[in-house]
């Protein structure tokens, strides 16, 4: 299901013009997302064994590397094709998706 809600948002992305509807790809992954999540929640809870550093520790384990992954890339391919001006923008969103806060910076 994630992988259709993945490829819905891509599609969206190639053919904007054509795919009024993609965004649904994005709404479609973050409620498998959170379904996922929530139930992996409730069942710890009601074993007594959450914690929210171990919580937190699986999600870093989970997305830091694809997280890292993305933004090298970006930034590398970005140092060749903008503006000074834009590259310095770029270094601000990038040191704000390290942090995990992006949309503040946004």
């Amino acid at each position: 299901m994630r992988a259709i809600a993945v490829i819905c948002a891509i599609a969206f992305h190639i053919r904007a013009d054509k795919l009024a509807e993609g965004f649904i790809g994005v709404d479609v992954y973050f409620v498998i997302s959170g379904f996922l999540i929530s139930s992996l929640l409730i069942d710890s809870i009601k074993q007594g064994q959450f914690s929210f550093a171990k919580f937190y520790y699986r999600r870093i384990r989970r997305i830091l590397p694809a997280l890292l992954l993305v933004v090298t890339a970006t930034f590398a391919a970005d140092w060749e094709l903008l503006l000074p001006r834009d590259l310095s923008d770029l270094s601000k969103m990038v040191v704000s998706s390290a942090f995990f806060v992006p949309n503040f910076r946004l």
